[in-house]
C-alpha cells in the first residue's frame, strides 16, 4: 500500500480546543501533505472552523449510527484512528464490524484499562495502541497492554515566534511582562489555576509589579475562574477563554505556565515554560532537564513534586526570577523539540504504521 492508498478516519469526541484535538489538527494537515486521504468525524465545537480550512471530509455525529456507518463504508475507509474514550469505543465497534484496521492513540492515564484490555484480547483485527509518553506506556504495561511509544507531533512552522498586535488588543503595555496560563479548566488543572492566581496576588505582583496574567482555556470550571478573577479586582489579570490564535498568544508572553502539549507548543515558540501538570509540579524547563521533563511529560502523566500550594508557588517564583542565558535556552529547547517531535517526523512513522497494518490485513 502506498500513502495515496490510505483512507484514514480520525475520530474525536468533538471539535473542542485541547491538546488532543490540536494534535489531530496538526496530524491531519501533515497527512494531507503526504497525499493521504483524511476524513474526520466529531461533534460540533470551536475548533471545527480550523478543520474546515483543510481539504479533508468532515462528518458531524448525529444519533443515526447506520447513516454514519454507511458513510464510512461508502468512503472506503481502510484505517480508523481514534484518540479519546467515547469516540474510541465506537471506533472499536465499527472497526470490528467492518474489518477496518484500527489505531488508537492513548493521550493520558484517564482511559479505562479494562476497556483497552478487551480491545487487545479480541481474536481478530486487534488494534495498535500508541502511547504519547513513557509514563503512559508504563501505565498501560501495568495492565498487560502493549503500546508503541510515539510522541505527539508539533507543527513547528505554525508554532513559532510571531509578531502581532495582540498586546494592544488586550490592553497590555508593550514594556509589561506577561505570564500565560493555558489549559482546559477542569479537575486538577482548574485547581492549579486557582493556586496560580493566589500566588500572583500574594507574591508575583510584589516582585513584578508590571506583570500581567492571562488565563486561556475553556472547561466546566471557567465560570469559577472568572468569578475568582472578578473577586481579585485586578486589571492585570484577564480571562480570555478558548483561543485558536495560540502561536500569537505564546509569542506575546514572557512566561508560560502549562503542561503536555501546551508546554511543547510554547517551547516551539521560544517561550520559557514553567511546567505544572495534573500529576504534579516540574518547574522551569531548561536544556539540562529537558529529557527528564519529557519522561514526566511535564508532570501531566507522572508526578515529580506533589501539587501542593508551596510547590506551585516556589516553581512559579523561581521560574520568573531565572533569566540566565534565556535566549540560548529558548533556541536550544526549540531545537530539541524539533529533533524529537517535529510533526513531519511523527507523521512519517504513523504513515508507516498505517501501511504495515494494511499489509498484515491483506495477508
Amino acid at each position: 500500500m502506498e500513502e495515496q492508498d490510505i483512507r484514514v478516519l480520525m475520530m474525536l469526541d468533538g471539535f473542542h480546543i485541547g491538546g488532543t484535538e490540536t494534535h489531530v489538527l496538526s496530524l491531519t494537515k501533515a497527512l494531507l501533505n503526504r497525499g493521504v486521504a483524511v476524513f474526520v468525524a466529531a461533534m460540533p465545537g470551536p475548533l471545527e472552523s480550523e478543520f474546515r480550512k483543510l481539504p479533508c471530509t468532515i462528518y458531524m455525529y448525529d444519533n443515526d449510527k447506520s447513516k454514519f456507518e454507511g458513510w464510512v463504508r461508502s468512503n472506503k475507509i481502510n484505517v480508523i484512528h481514534a484518540h479519546l474514550e467515547t469516540s474510541g469505543s465506537y471506533a472499536a465497534q465499527i472497526s470490528e464490524k467492518y474489518h477496518i484496521q484500527f489505531v488508537y492513540t492513548i493521550h493520558g492515564t484517564y482511559y479505562h484499562p479494562s476497556l483497552l484490555r478487551k480491545l487487545i484480547d479480541r481474536p481478530h483485527n486487534r488494534p495498535t495502541l500508541i502511547s504519547v509518553s513513557l509514563p503512559v506506556q508504563n501505565w498501560l504495561r501495568k495492565y498487560g497492554i502493549p503500546s508503541l511509544l510515539l510522541p505527539n507531533g508539533i507543527d513547528m512552522e505554525e508554532f513559532s515566534a510571531k509578531t502581532s498586535n495582540l498586546r494592544a488588543q488586550l490592553n497590555i503595555p508593550p514594556d509589561a511582562k506577561v505570564l500565560l496560563y493555558a489549559s482546559r479548566l477542569e479537575e486538577e488543572r482548574y485547581e492549579i489555576c486557582k493556586q496560580l492566581l493566589k500566588t500572583c496576588v500574594v507574591d508575583v505582583f510584589n516582585a513584578f509589579p508590571d506583570m500581567h496574567i492571562l488565563i486561556a482555556g475553556g472547561g466546566v470550571k471557567k465560570g469559577k475562574i472568572k468569578k475568582c478573577i472578578h473577586t481579585l479586582k485586578s486589571k492585570q489579570i484577564q480571562y480570555i477563554g478558548n483561543r485558536i490564535d495560540m502561536p500569537a498568544l505564546y509569542s506575546i508572553s514572557d512566561y508560560v505556565v502549562g503542561t503536555g502539549r501546551v508546554a511543547l507548543e510554547a517551547i516551539s515558540c521560544e517561550r520559557p515554560v514553567i511546567a505544572i501538570g495534573s500529576k504534579g509540579v516540574f518547574g522551569l524547563v531548561t536544556p539540562e532537564n529537558f529529557n527528564k521533563a519529557i519522561r514526566y511529560y511535564f508532570c501531566d502523566h507522572k508526578c515529580r513534586l506533589p501539587l501542593h500550594e508551596n510547590n506551585i508557588r516556589k516553581a512559579v517564583m523561581e521560574g520568573l526570577i531565572s533569566s540566565h542565558d534565556r535566549q540560548y535556552r529558548s533556541k536550544e529547547l526549540r531545537r530539541r523539540v524539533g529533533v524529537e517531535m517535529e510533526i513531519s517526523r511523527v507523521t512519517y512513522r504513523i504513515c508507516e504504521l498505517y501501511k504495515e497494518k494494511a499489509k498484515v490485513a491483506g495477508q
